[in-house]
């Protein structure tokens, strides 16, 4: 049971991700624009208190991945557990697979060191919102489309994947797109996450 979200959400196995990523910088801070209800901070208390700066500052970097979404992903990922491994091999708090781990992290830094794990976490969804909002432009996905849908299923499943996934209009709500995703692990993936953001910003979000 996991201790950091009221109303007793009972988060179930870690879902391992497929960390497929098809970028080899991260992206300026404002590459994203906010979505539309999406955002807000975290008030004190809303987090483990030693990882509150670094969920915030991993929230501060695109508009897709504001830090209640960033806390969601953590909670869904490992529980808050920086020790965590899944059965797949993904490690740490925010869940890498040792293949993407360096193109996210500096030289030396391990999956395992939450202050290095939340902010690679923060560049990789942003880079991959940036990816998918190109896409969007570029009319190779629909320009509806829920940036932050589709950069969850993206963090799952892979950038690629998920945007062959998403190339039907959906809607704007997040069980619509999660509808369209044929891989049940990241359909439930992208739902859980943002049940978990919705509590973050209702019961704690500004």
């Amino acid at each position: 049971m996991v201790r950091w979200l009221a109303a007793g959400v009972c988060i179930s196995a870690l879902v391992p991700l497929g960390l497929a990523t098809v970028f080899d910088d991260p992206p300026p801070a404002a590459a994203v624009l906010p979505l539309p209800g999406t955002g807000g901070g975290l008030r004190p208390g809303s987090v483990p208190a030693r990882f509150e700066s670094l969920v915030r500052q991993a929230g501060s970097m695109c508009g897709a991945a504001p830090p209640a979404v960033i806390a969601a992903q953590i909670q869904q990922e490992s529980g808050w557990n920086p020790k965590a491994v899944s059965s797949a091999g993904a490690e740490g708090i925010s869940q890498f697979l040792p293949s993407t781990w360096p193109n996210w992290s500096k030289p030396g830094q391990s999956p395992f060191d939450p202050a290095a794990a939340i902010l690679a976490q923060g560049r990789y969804d942003c880079a991959i919102a940036k990816s998918m909002a190109a896409a969007r432009r570029e009319g190779r996905l629909p320009r509806a489309i829920d940036l932050t849908s589709a950069m969850l299923a993206g963090y799952n499943a892979g950038p690629g994947t998920a945007a062959a996934w998403l190339r039907e209009p959906g809607g704007s709500d997040a069980d619509l797109y999660a509808e369209q995703i044929p891989y049940v692990e990241t359909a439930t993936y992208v739902r859980r996450v943002y049940e978990n953001y919705r509590l973050y910003r209702e019961l704690y979000g500004r």
